[in-house]
């Protein structure tokens, strides 16, 4: 006798229905249909006709894989790797059909603050010193996933602001016109010294934080 019901008592209710279902299908036939006498008609391959309707709309679009860079994390320690170590795993991550092949990629847009694992540098430290667009490893980063695949997205999040940003204060939207000036020298930053077309950027990563 089949102990079903020492297994059906460790499963939950889903995986119990399952079971039963199971054990009231009959076998499959030679024919590739099955028939039981509760469940309705025989169903072929012949009759079954999958229907598409999209009247509704068409949903949601899947839009790829991707990888977040940010957080001061390990991403920081590739920059350190020996050839051809550091090449591989790059090639692993961005080249396409070859390992992960990553469709989009997120990078922190570094505010000089503490974000998880450590600091990111900003590329405006302060308001009248200017920018600068070497700072940090992002930009590298960038550059090798579309060195690997030119059709990658990017992606910009800024998980922290330099504190010239909310003089005195937390908050980097106190003067929100400011901020977004500062975000947006980042993209045309991105642009003009980096070759990189940035399709994406966000607020921040925590807004609550600044409430």
């Amino acid at each position: 006798m089949f102990p079903y019901k020492v297994w059906t008592n460790r499963l939950r209710a889903e995986g119990r229905l399952l079971l039963w279902l199971l054990l009231l299908l009959t076998p499959l036939s030679a024919t590739g249909s099955f028939r039981h006498k509760k469940l309705g008609p025989v169903v072929t391959p012949q009759t079954f006709r999958y229907i598409l309707d999209d009247s509704a709309g068409h949903g949601r679009v899947f839009d790829g894989i991707g990888a977040i860079s940010s957080g001061g994390a390990t991403s920081r320690l590739l920059l350190n790797y020996r050839e051809p170590y550091r090449s591989e795993i790059l090639d692993y991550l961005f080249k396409p059909n070859f390992g992960a092949s990553l469709h989009i990629l997120k990078v922190e847009v570094g505010g000089d603050g503490q974000t998880t694992d450590g600091t990111e540098p900003s590329h405006m430290h302060f308001k009248q010193e200017g920018a600068d667009y070497r700072r940090g490893y992002e930009w590298w980063l960038m550059k090798e996933a579309k060195k690997r695949n030119p059709n990658i997205k990017l992606i910009g999040l800024p998980w922290s602001f330099p504190g010239w940003l909310g003089p005195g204060r937390t908050d980097p939207y106190e003067n929100i016109t400011m901020t977004a000036l500062y975000v947006v020298s980042w993209i045309l930053g991105a642009k003009k010294h980096h070759k990189l077309d940035i399709d994406y950027i966000g607020v921040s990563n925590i807004f609550e934080f600044y409430l």
